[in-house]
Order: C-alpha cells, then sequence, then structure tokens
C-alpha cells in the first residue's frame, strides 16, 4: 500500500501507527530512497522467524515456557526496515499506537527512542514480551485502539487515509473445524474490529476520511509476506480512481463493515461517493 501510494505521489504530513502498522509508518518516514525496500526486507525477516510465521501456532508453544521471544531480538529484527535510532531522525512526525497493560489504556509514544517504541507497539502478549516505558508496561496497541484516526485527527489531520488490513473471516462452514487457538485469534481479530466503527465515523464527520482495505490473508499470519504485498497493492490501486473533493465523509469502508452489525448503518451514513481529499502533497 506504501508502494503505490508513494508512486502516486502521496507524501503524509503525519503518520499514526497501531500495533505492527506502527513499523510501516516509521520505516516510511526513513529519510532516504528505499524505505519501502528496507520494509520488504523486514517483513521477510518476520515470516522467517518462527513466532510469527504462524503466531497462533507460537502461542501455543509459549504457553508451556517461561520467556516469550526476547525484545533485544525483536529490535534487531524491526531494525532491518527502520535503520533509526530517534524519533527527530524521521522526515514526518510519526505517532505510535501502545496499550497499557495495567491500566488498559492507550499510550502514544513520539520521542525518545524509535526502536524502544516500536518494540512497545507491538509487544504481542505471549510471543514478545511487555515493554517497560515511563514505570508502565506497555504491549501491542491494538488492544485498546485499532484504527487511531481521532488521534491523527486531535494531531491536526485535514485528510486521512488508512491503509487497513485488518480485515480476517472465517467461513462459516470451517468454523466448526478450528482449533481452540485459531478461535482465540479469531475472537481477537474481532475485538480489534468492532473498536473501529465510532472512531472511524466520527472523524469522519469532520475530515475526509479514505480507506483502503483488505482482507486477504490473516492478521496473526505473516508467513508469505509477497501475497501480502500483491495484495495491498491491489487495494491501494482504488486510489488512482477516486477524484479530488474536500467535503468530509467516509470514502472507502474497512473490508467486513458492509455486513458488521451494529456498525454498519452507522458506517453507511458518512459514506461517500468514490471520492479523494484534494492536493496530494501534504495532506
Amino acid at each position: 500500500m506504501l508502494d503505490v501510494l508513494q508512486e502516486a505521489g502521496y507524501v503524509p504530513d503525519l503518520s499514526v501507527g497501531c500495533s505492527f502498522g506502527a513499523l510501516n509508518a516509521a520505516a516510511a518516514a526513513v529519510p532516504g530512497t528505499g524505505q519501502v525496500a528496507d520494509l520488504s526486507d523486514m517483513w521477510h525477516a518476520i515470516a522467517g522467524d518462527s513466532p510469527f510465521s504462524s503466531p497462533t501456532q507460537a502461542i501455543v508453544r509459549q504457553l508451556g515456557r517461561r520467556t516469550a521471544k526476547s525484545t533485544a531480538e525483536w529490535r534487531e529484527t524491526i531494525a532491518v526496515g527502520v535503520p533509526a535510532a530517534h524519533f527527530d531522525e524521521l522526515t514526518h512526525p510519526v505517532h505510535v499506537v501502545a496499550s497499557d497493560l495495567e491500566a488498559g489504556e492507550t499510550t502514544m509514544l513520539h520521542g525518545g527512542s524509535l526502536p524502544a517504541a516500536l518494540a512497545a507497539a507491538t509487544a504481542m502478549p505471549l510471543i514478545l514480551p511487555p515493554v517497560e516505558h515511563d514505570k508502565r508496561l506497555l504491549v501491542d496497541g491494538s488492544f485498546t485502539e485499532g484504527m487511531p484516526v481521532h488521534r491523527a485527527l486531535a494531531l491536526g489531520a485535514r485528510s486521512i487515509v488508512v491503509l487497513d488490513v485488518g480485515g480476517t473471516t472465517v467461513p462459516e462452514p470451517e468454523v466448526g473445524d478450528l482449533r481452540w487457538w485459531q478461535v482465540g485469534a479469531t475472537a481477537y481479530s474481532h475485538l480489534v474490529r468492532a473498536q473501529v466503527g465510532p472512531d472511524v465515523t466520527e472523524s469522519a464527520s469532520q475530515v475526509p476520511i479514505v480507506v483502503l482495505s483488505t482482507d486477504a490473508g490473516n492478521i496473526l499470519d505473516f508467513s508469505d509476506p509477497e501475497a501480502m504485498f500483491d495484495a495491498g497493492r491491489v487495494a491501494a490501486g482504488a486510489i488512482a480512481s477516486l477524484a479530488d473533493t474536500e467535503e468530509a465523509g467516509l470514502y472507502g469502508i474497512p473490508v467486513g463493515f458492509e455486513e458488521y452489525p451494529p456498525f454498519e448503518p452507522l458506517v453507511r451514513q458518512h459514506l461517500k461517493p468514490a471520492a479523494m481529499p484534494s492536493s496530494p502533497q501534504g495532506e
């Protein structure tokens, strides 16, 4: 998705990344011309790392162990795609979303050590340990905020492009055959998606929000990055057909929200004809 947007000349003033999307947001703001290539290398490294080639199975394995994958090891993997030590080295402001494990609330990180912040934002329990930051234990951001568009709005965004790869569905005939850890992963996916409707629709009443969305693959299976890249490019290609507009509203909807009660009527209330915020530069 980032590759397509860069090719089309879209340059963000601000990026907000949640969970593993924080890695993509930060990588796209690293100075230089190889950001997407470096990011591709990082995702291949993640795919080759057994805890992430199939996280749900990794969780099962970790249940019998005392420790998860170390934060130091994970930071080495992150550095492949995000070769920057501090937020102030990035080309534009980047804010990443983590979850306070004790308080159960969202924590926004936007200064200091970039690897530490990214490790916190992606600390999926049982696979990665919580990250201590300012005397708080932080874990994956999606536990408290799966699509933080209102955070971008509060930071001054005049239009928002959402890169959504969180859609995961299971055909009804296959549900009965799911193993218990697959049931848990699917339930987690629905938990994350359930947060999205009110946040997106409330923000869309104030600014244009374009949603580029795909349900290809599984949010807890990173074993085939090339297939995910291809699906992302197809989904992001929709941006080329959108006309300019400055009218607030929702342009495109997250996959699954066509039939996702009770948010489907709420989302459609703000849905606009295919259109796009004006000025691809600096929005």
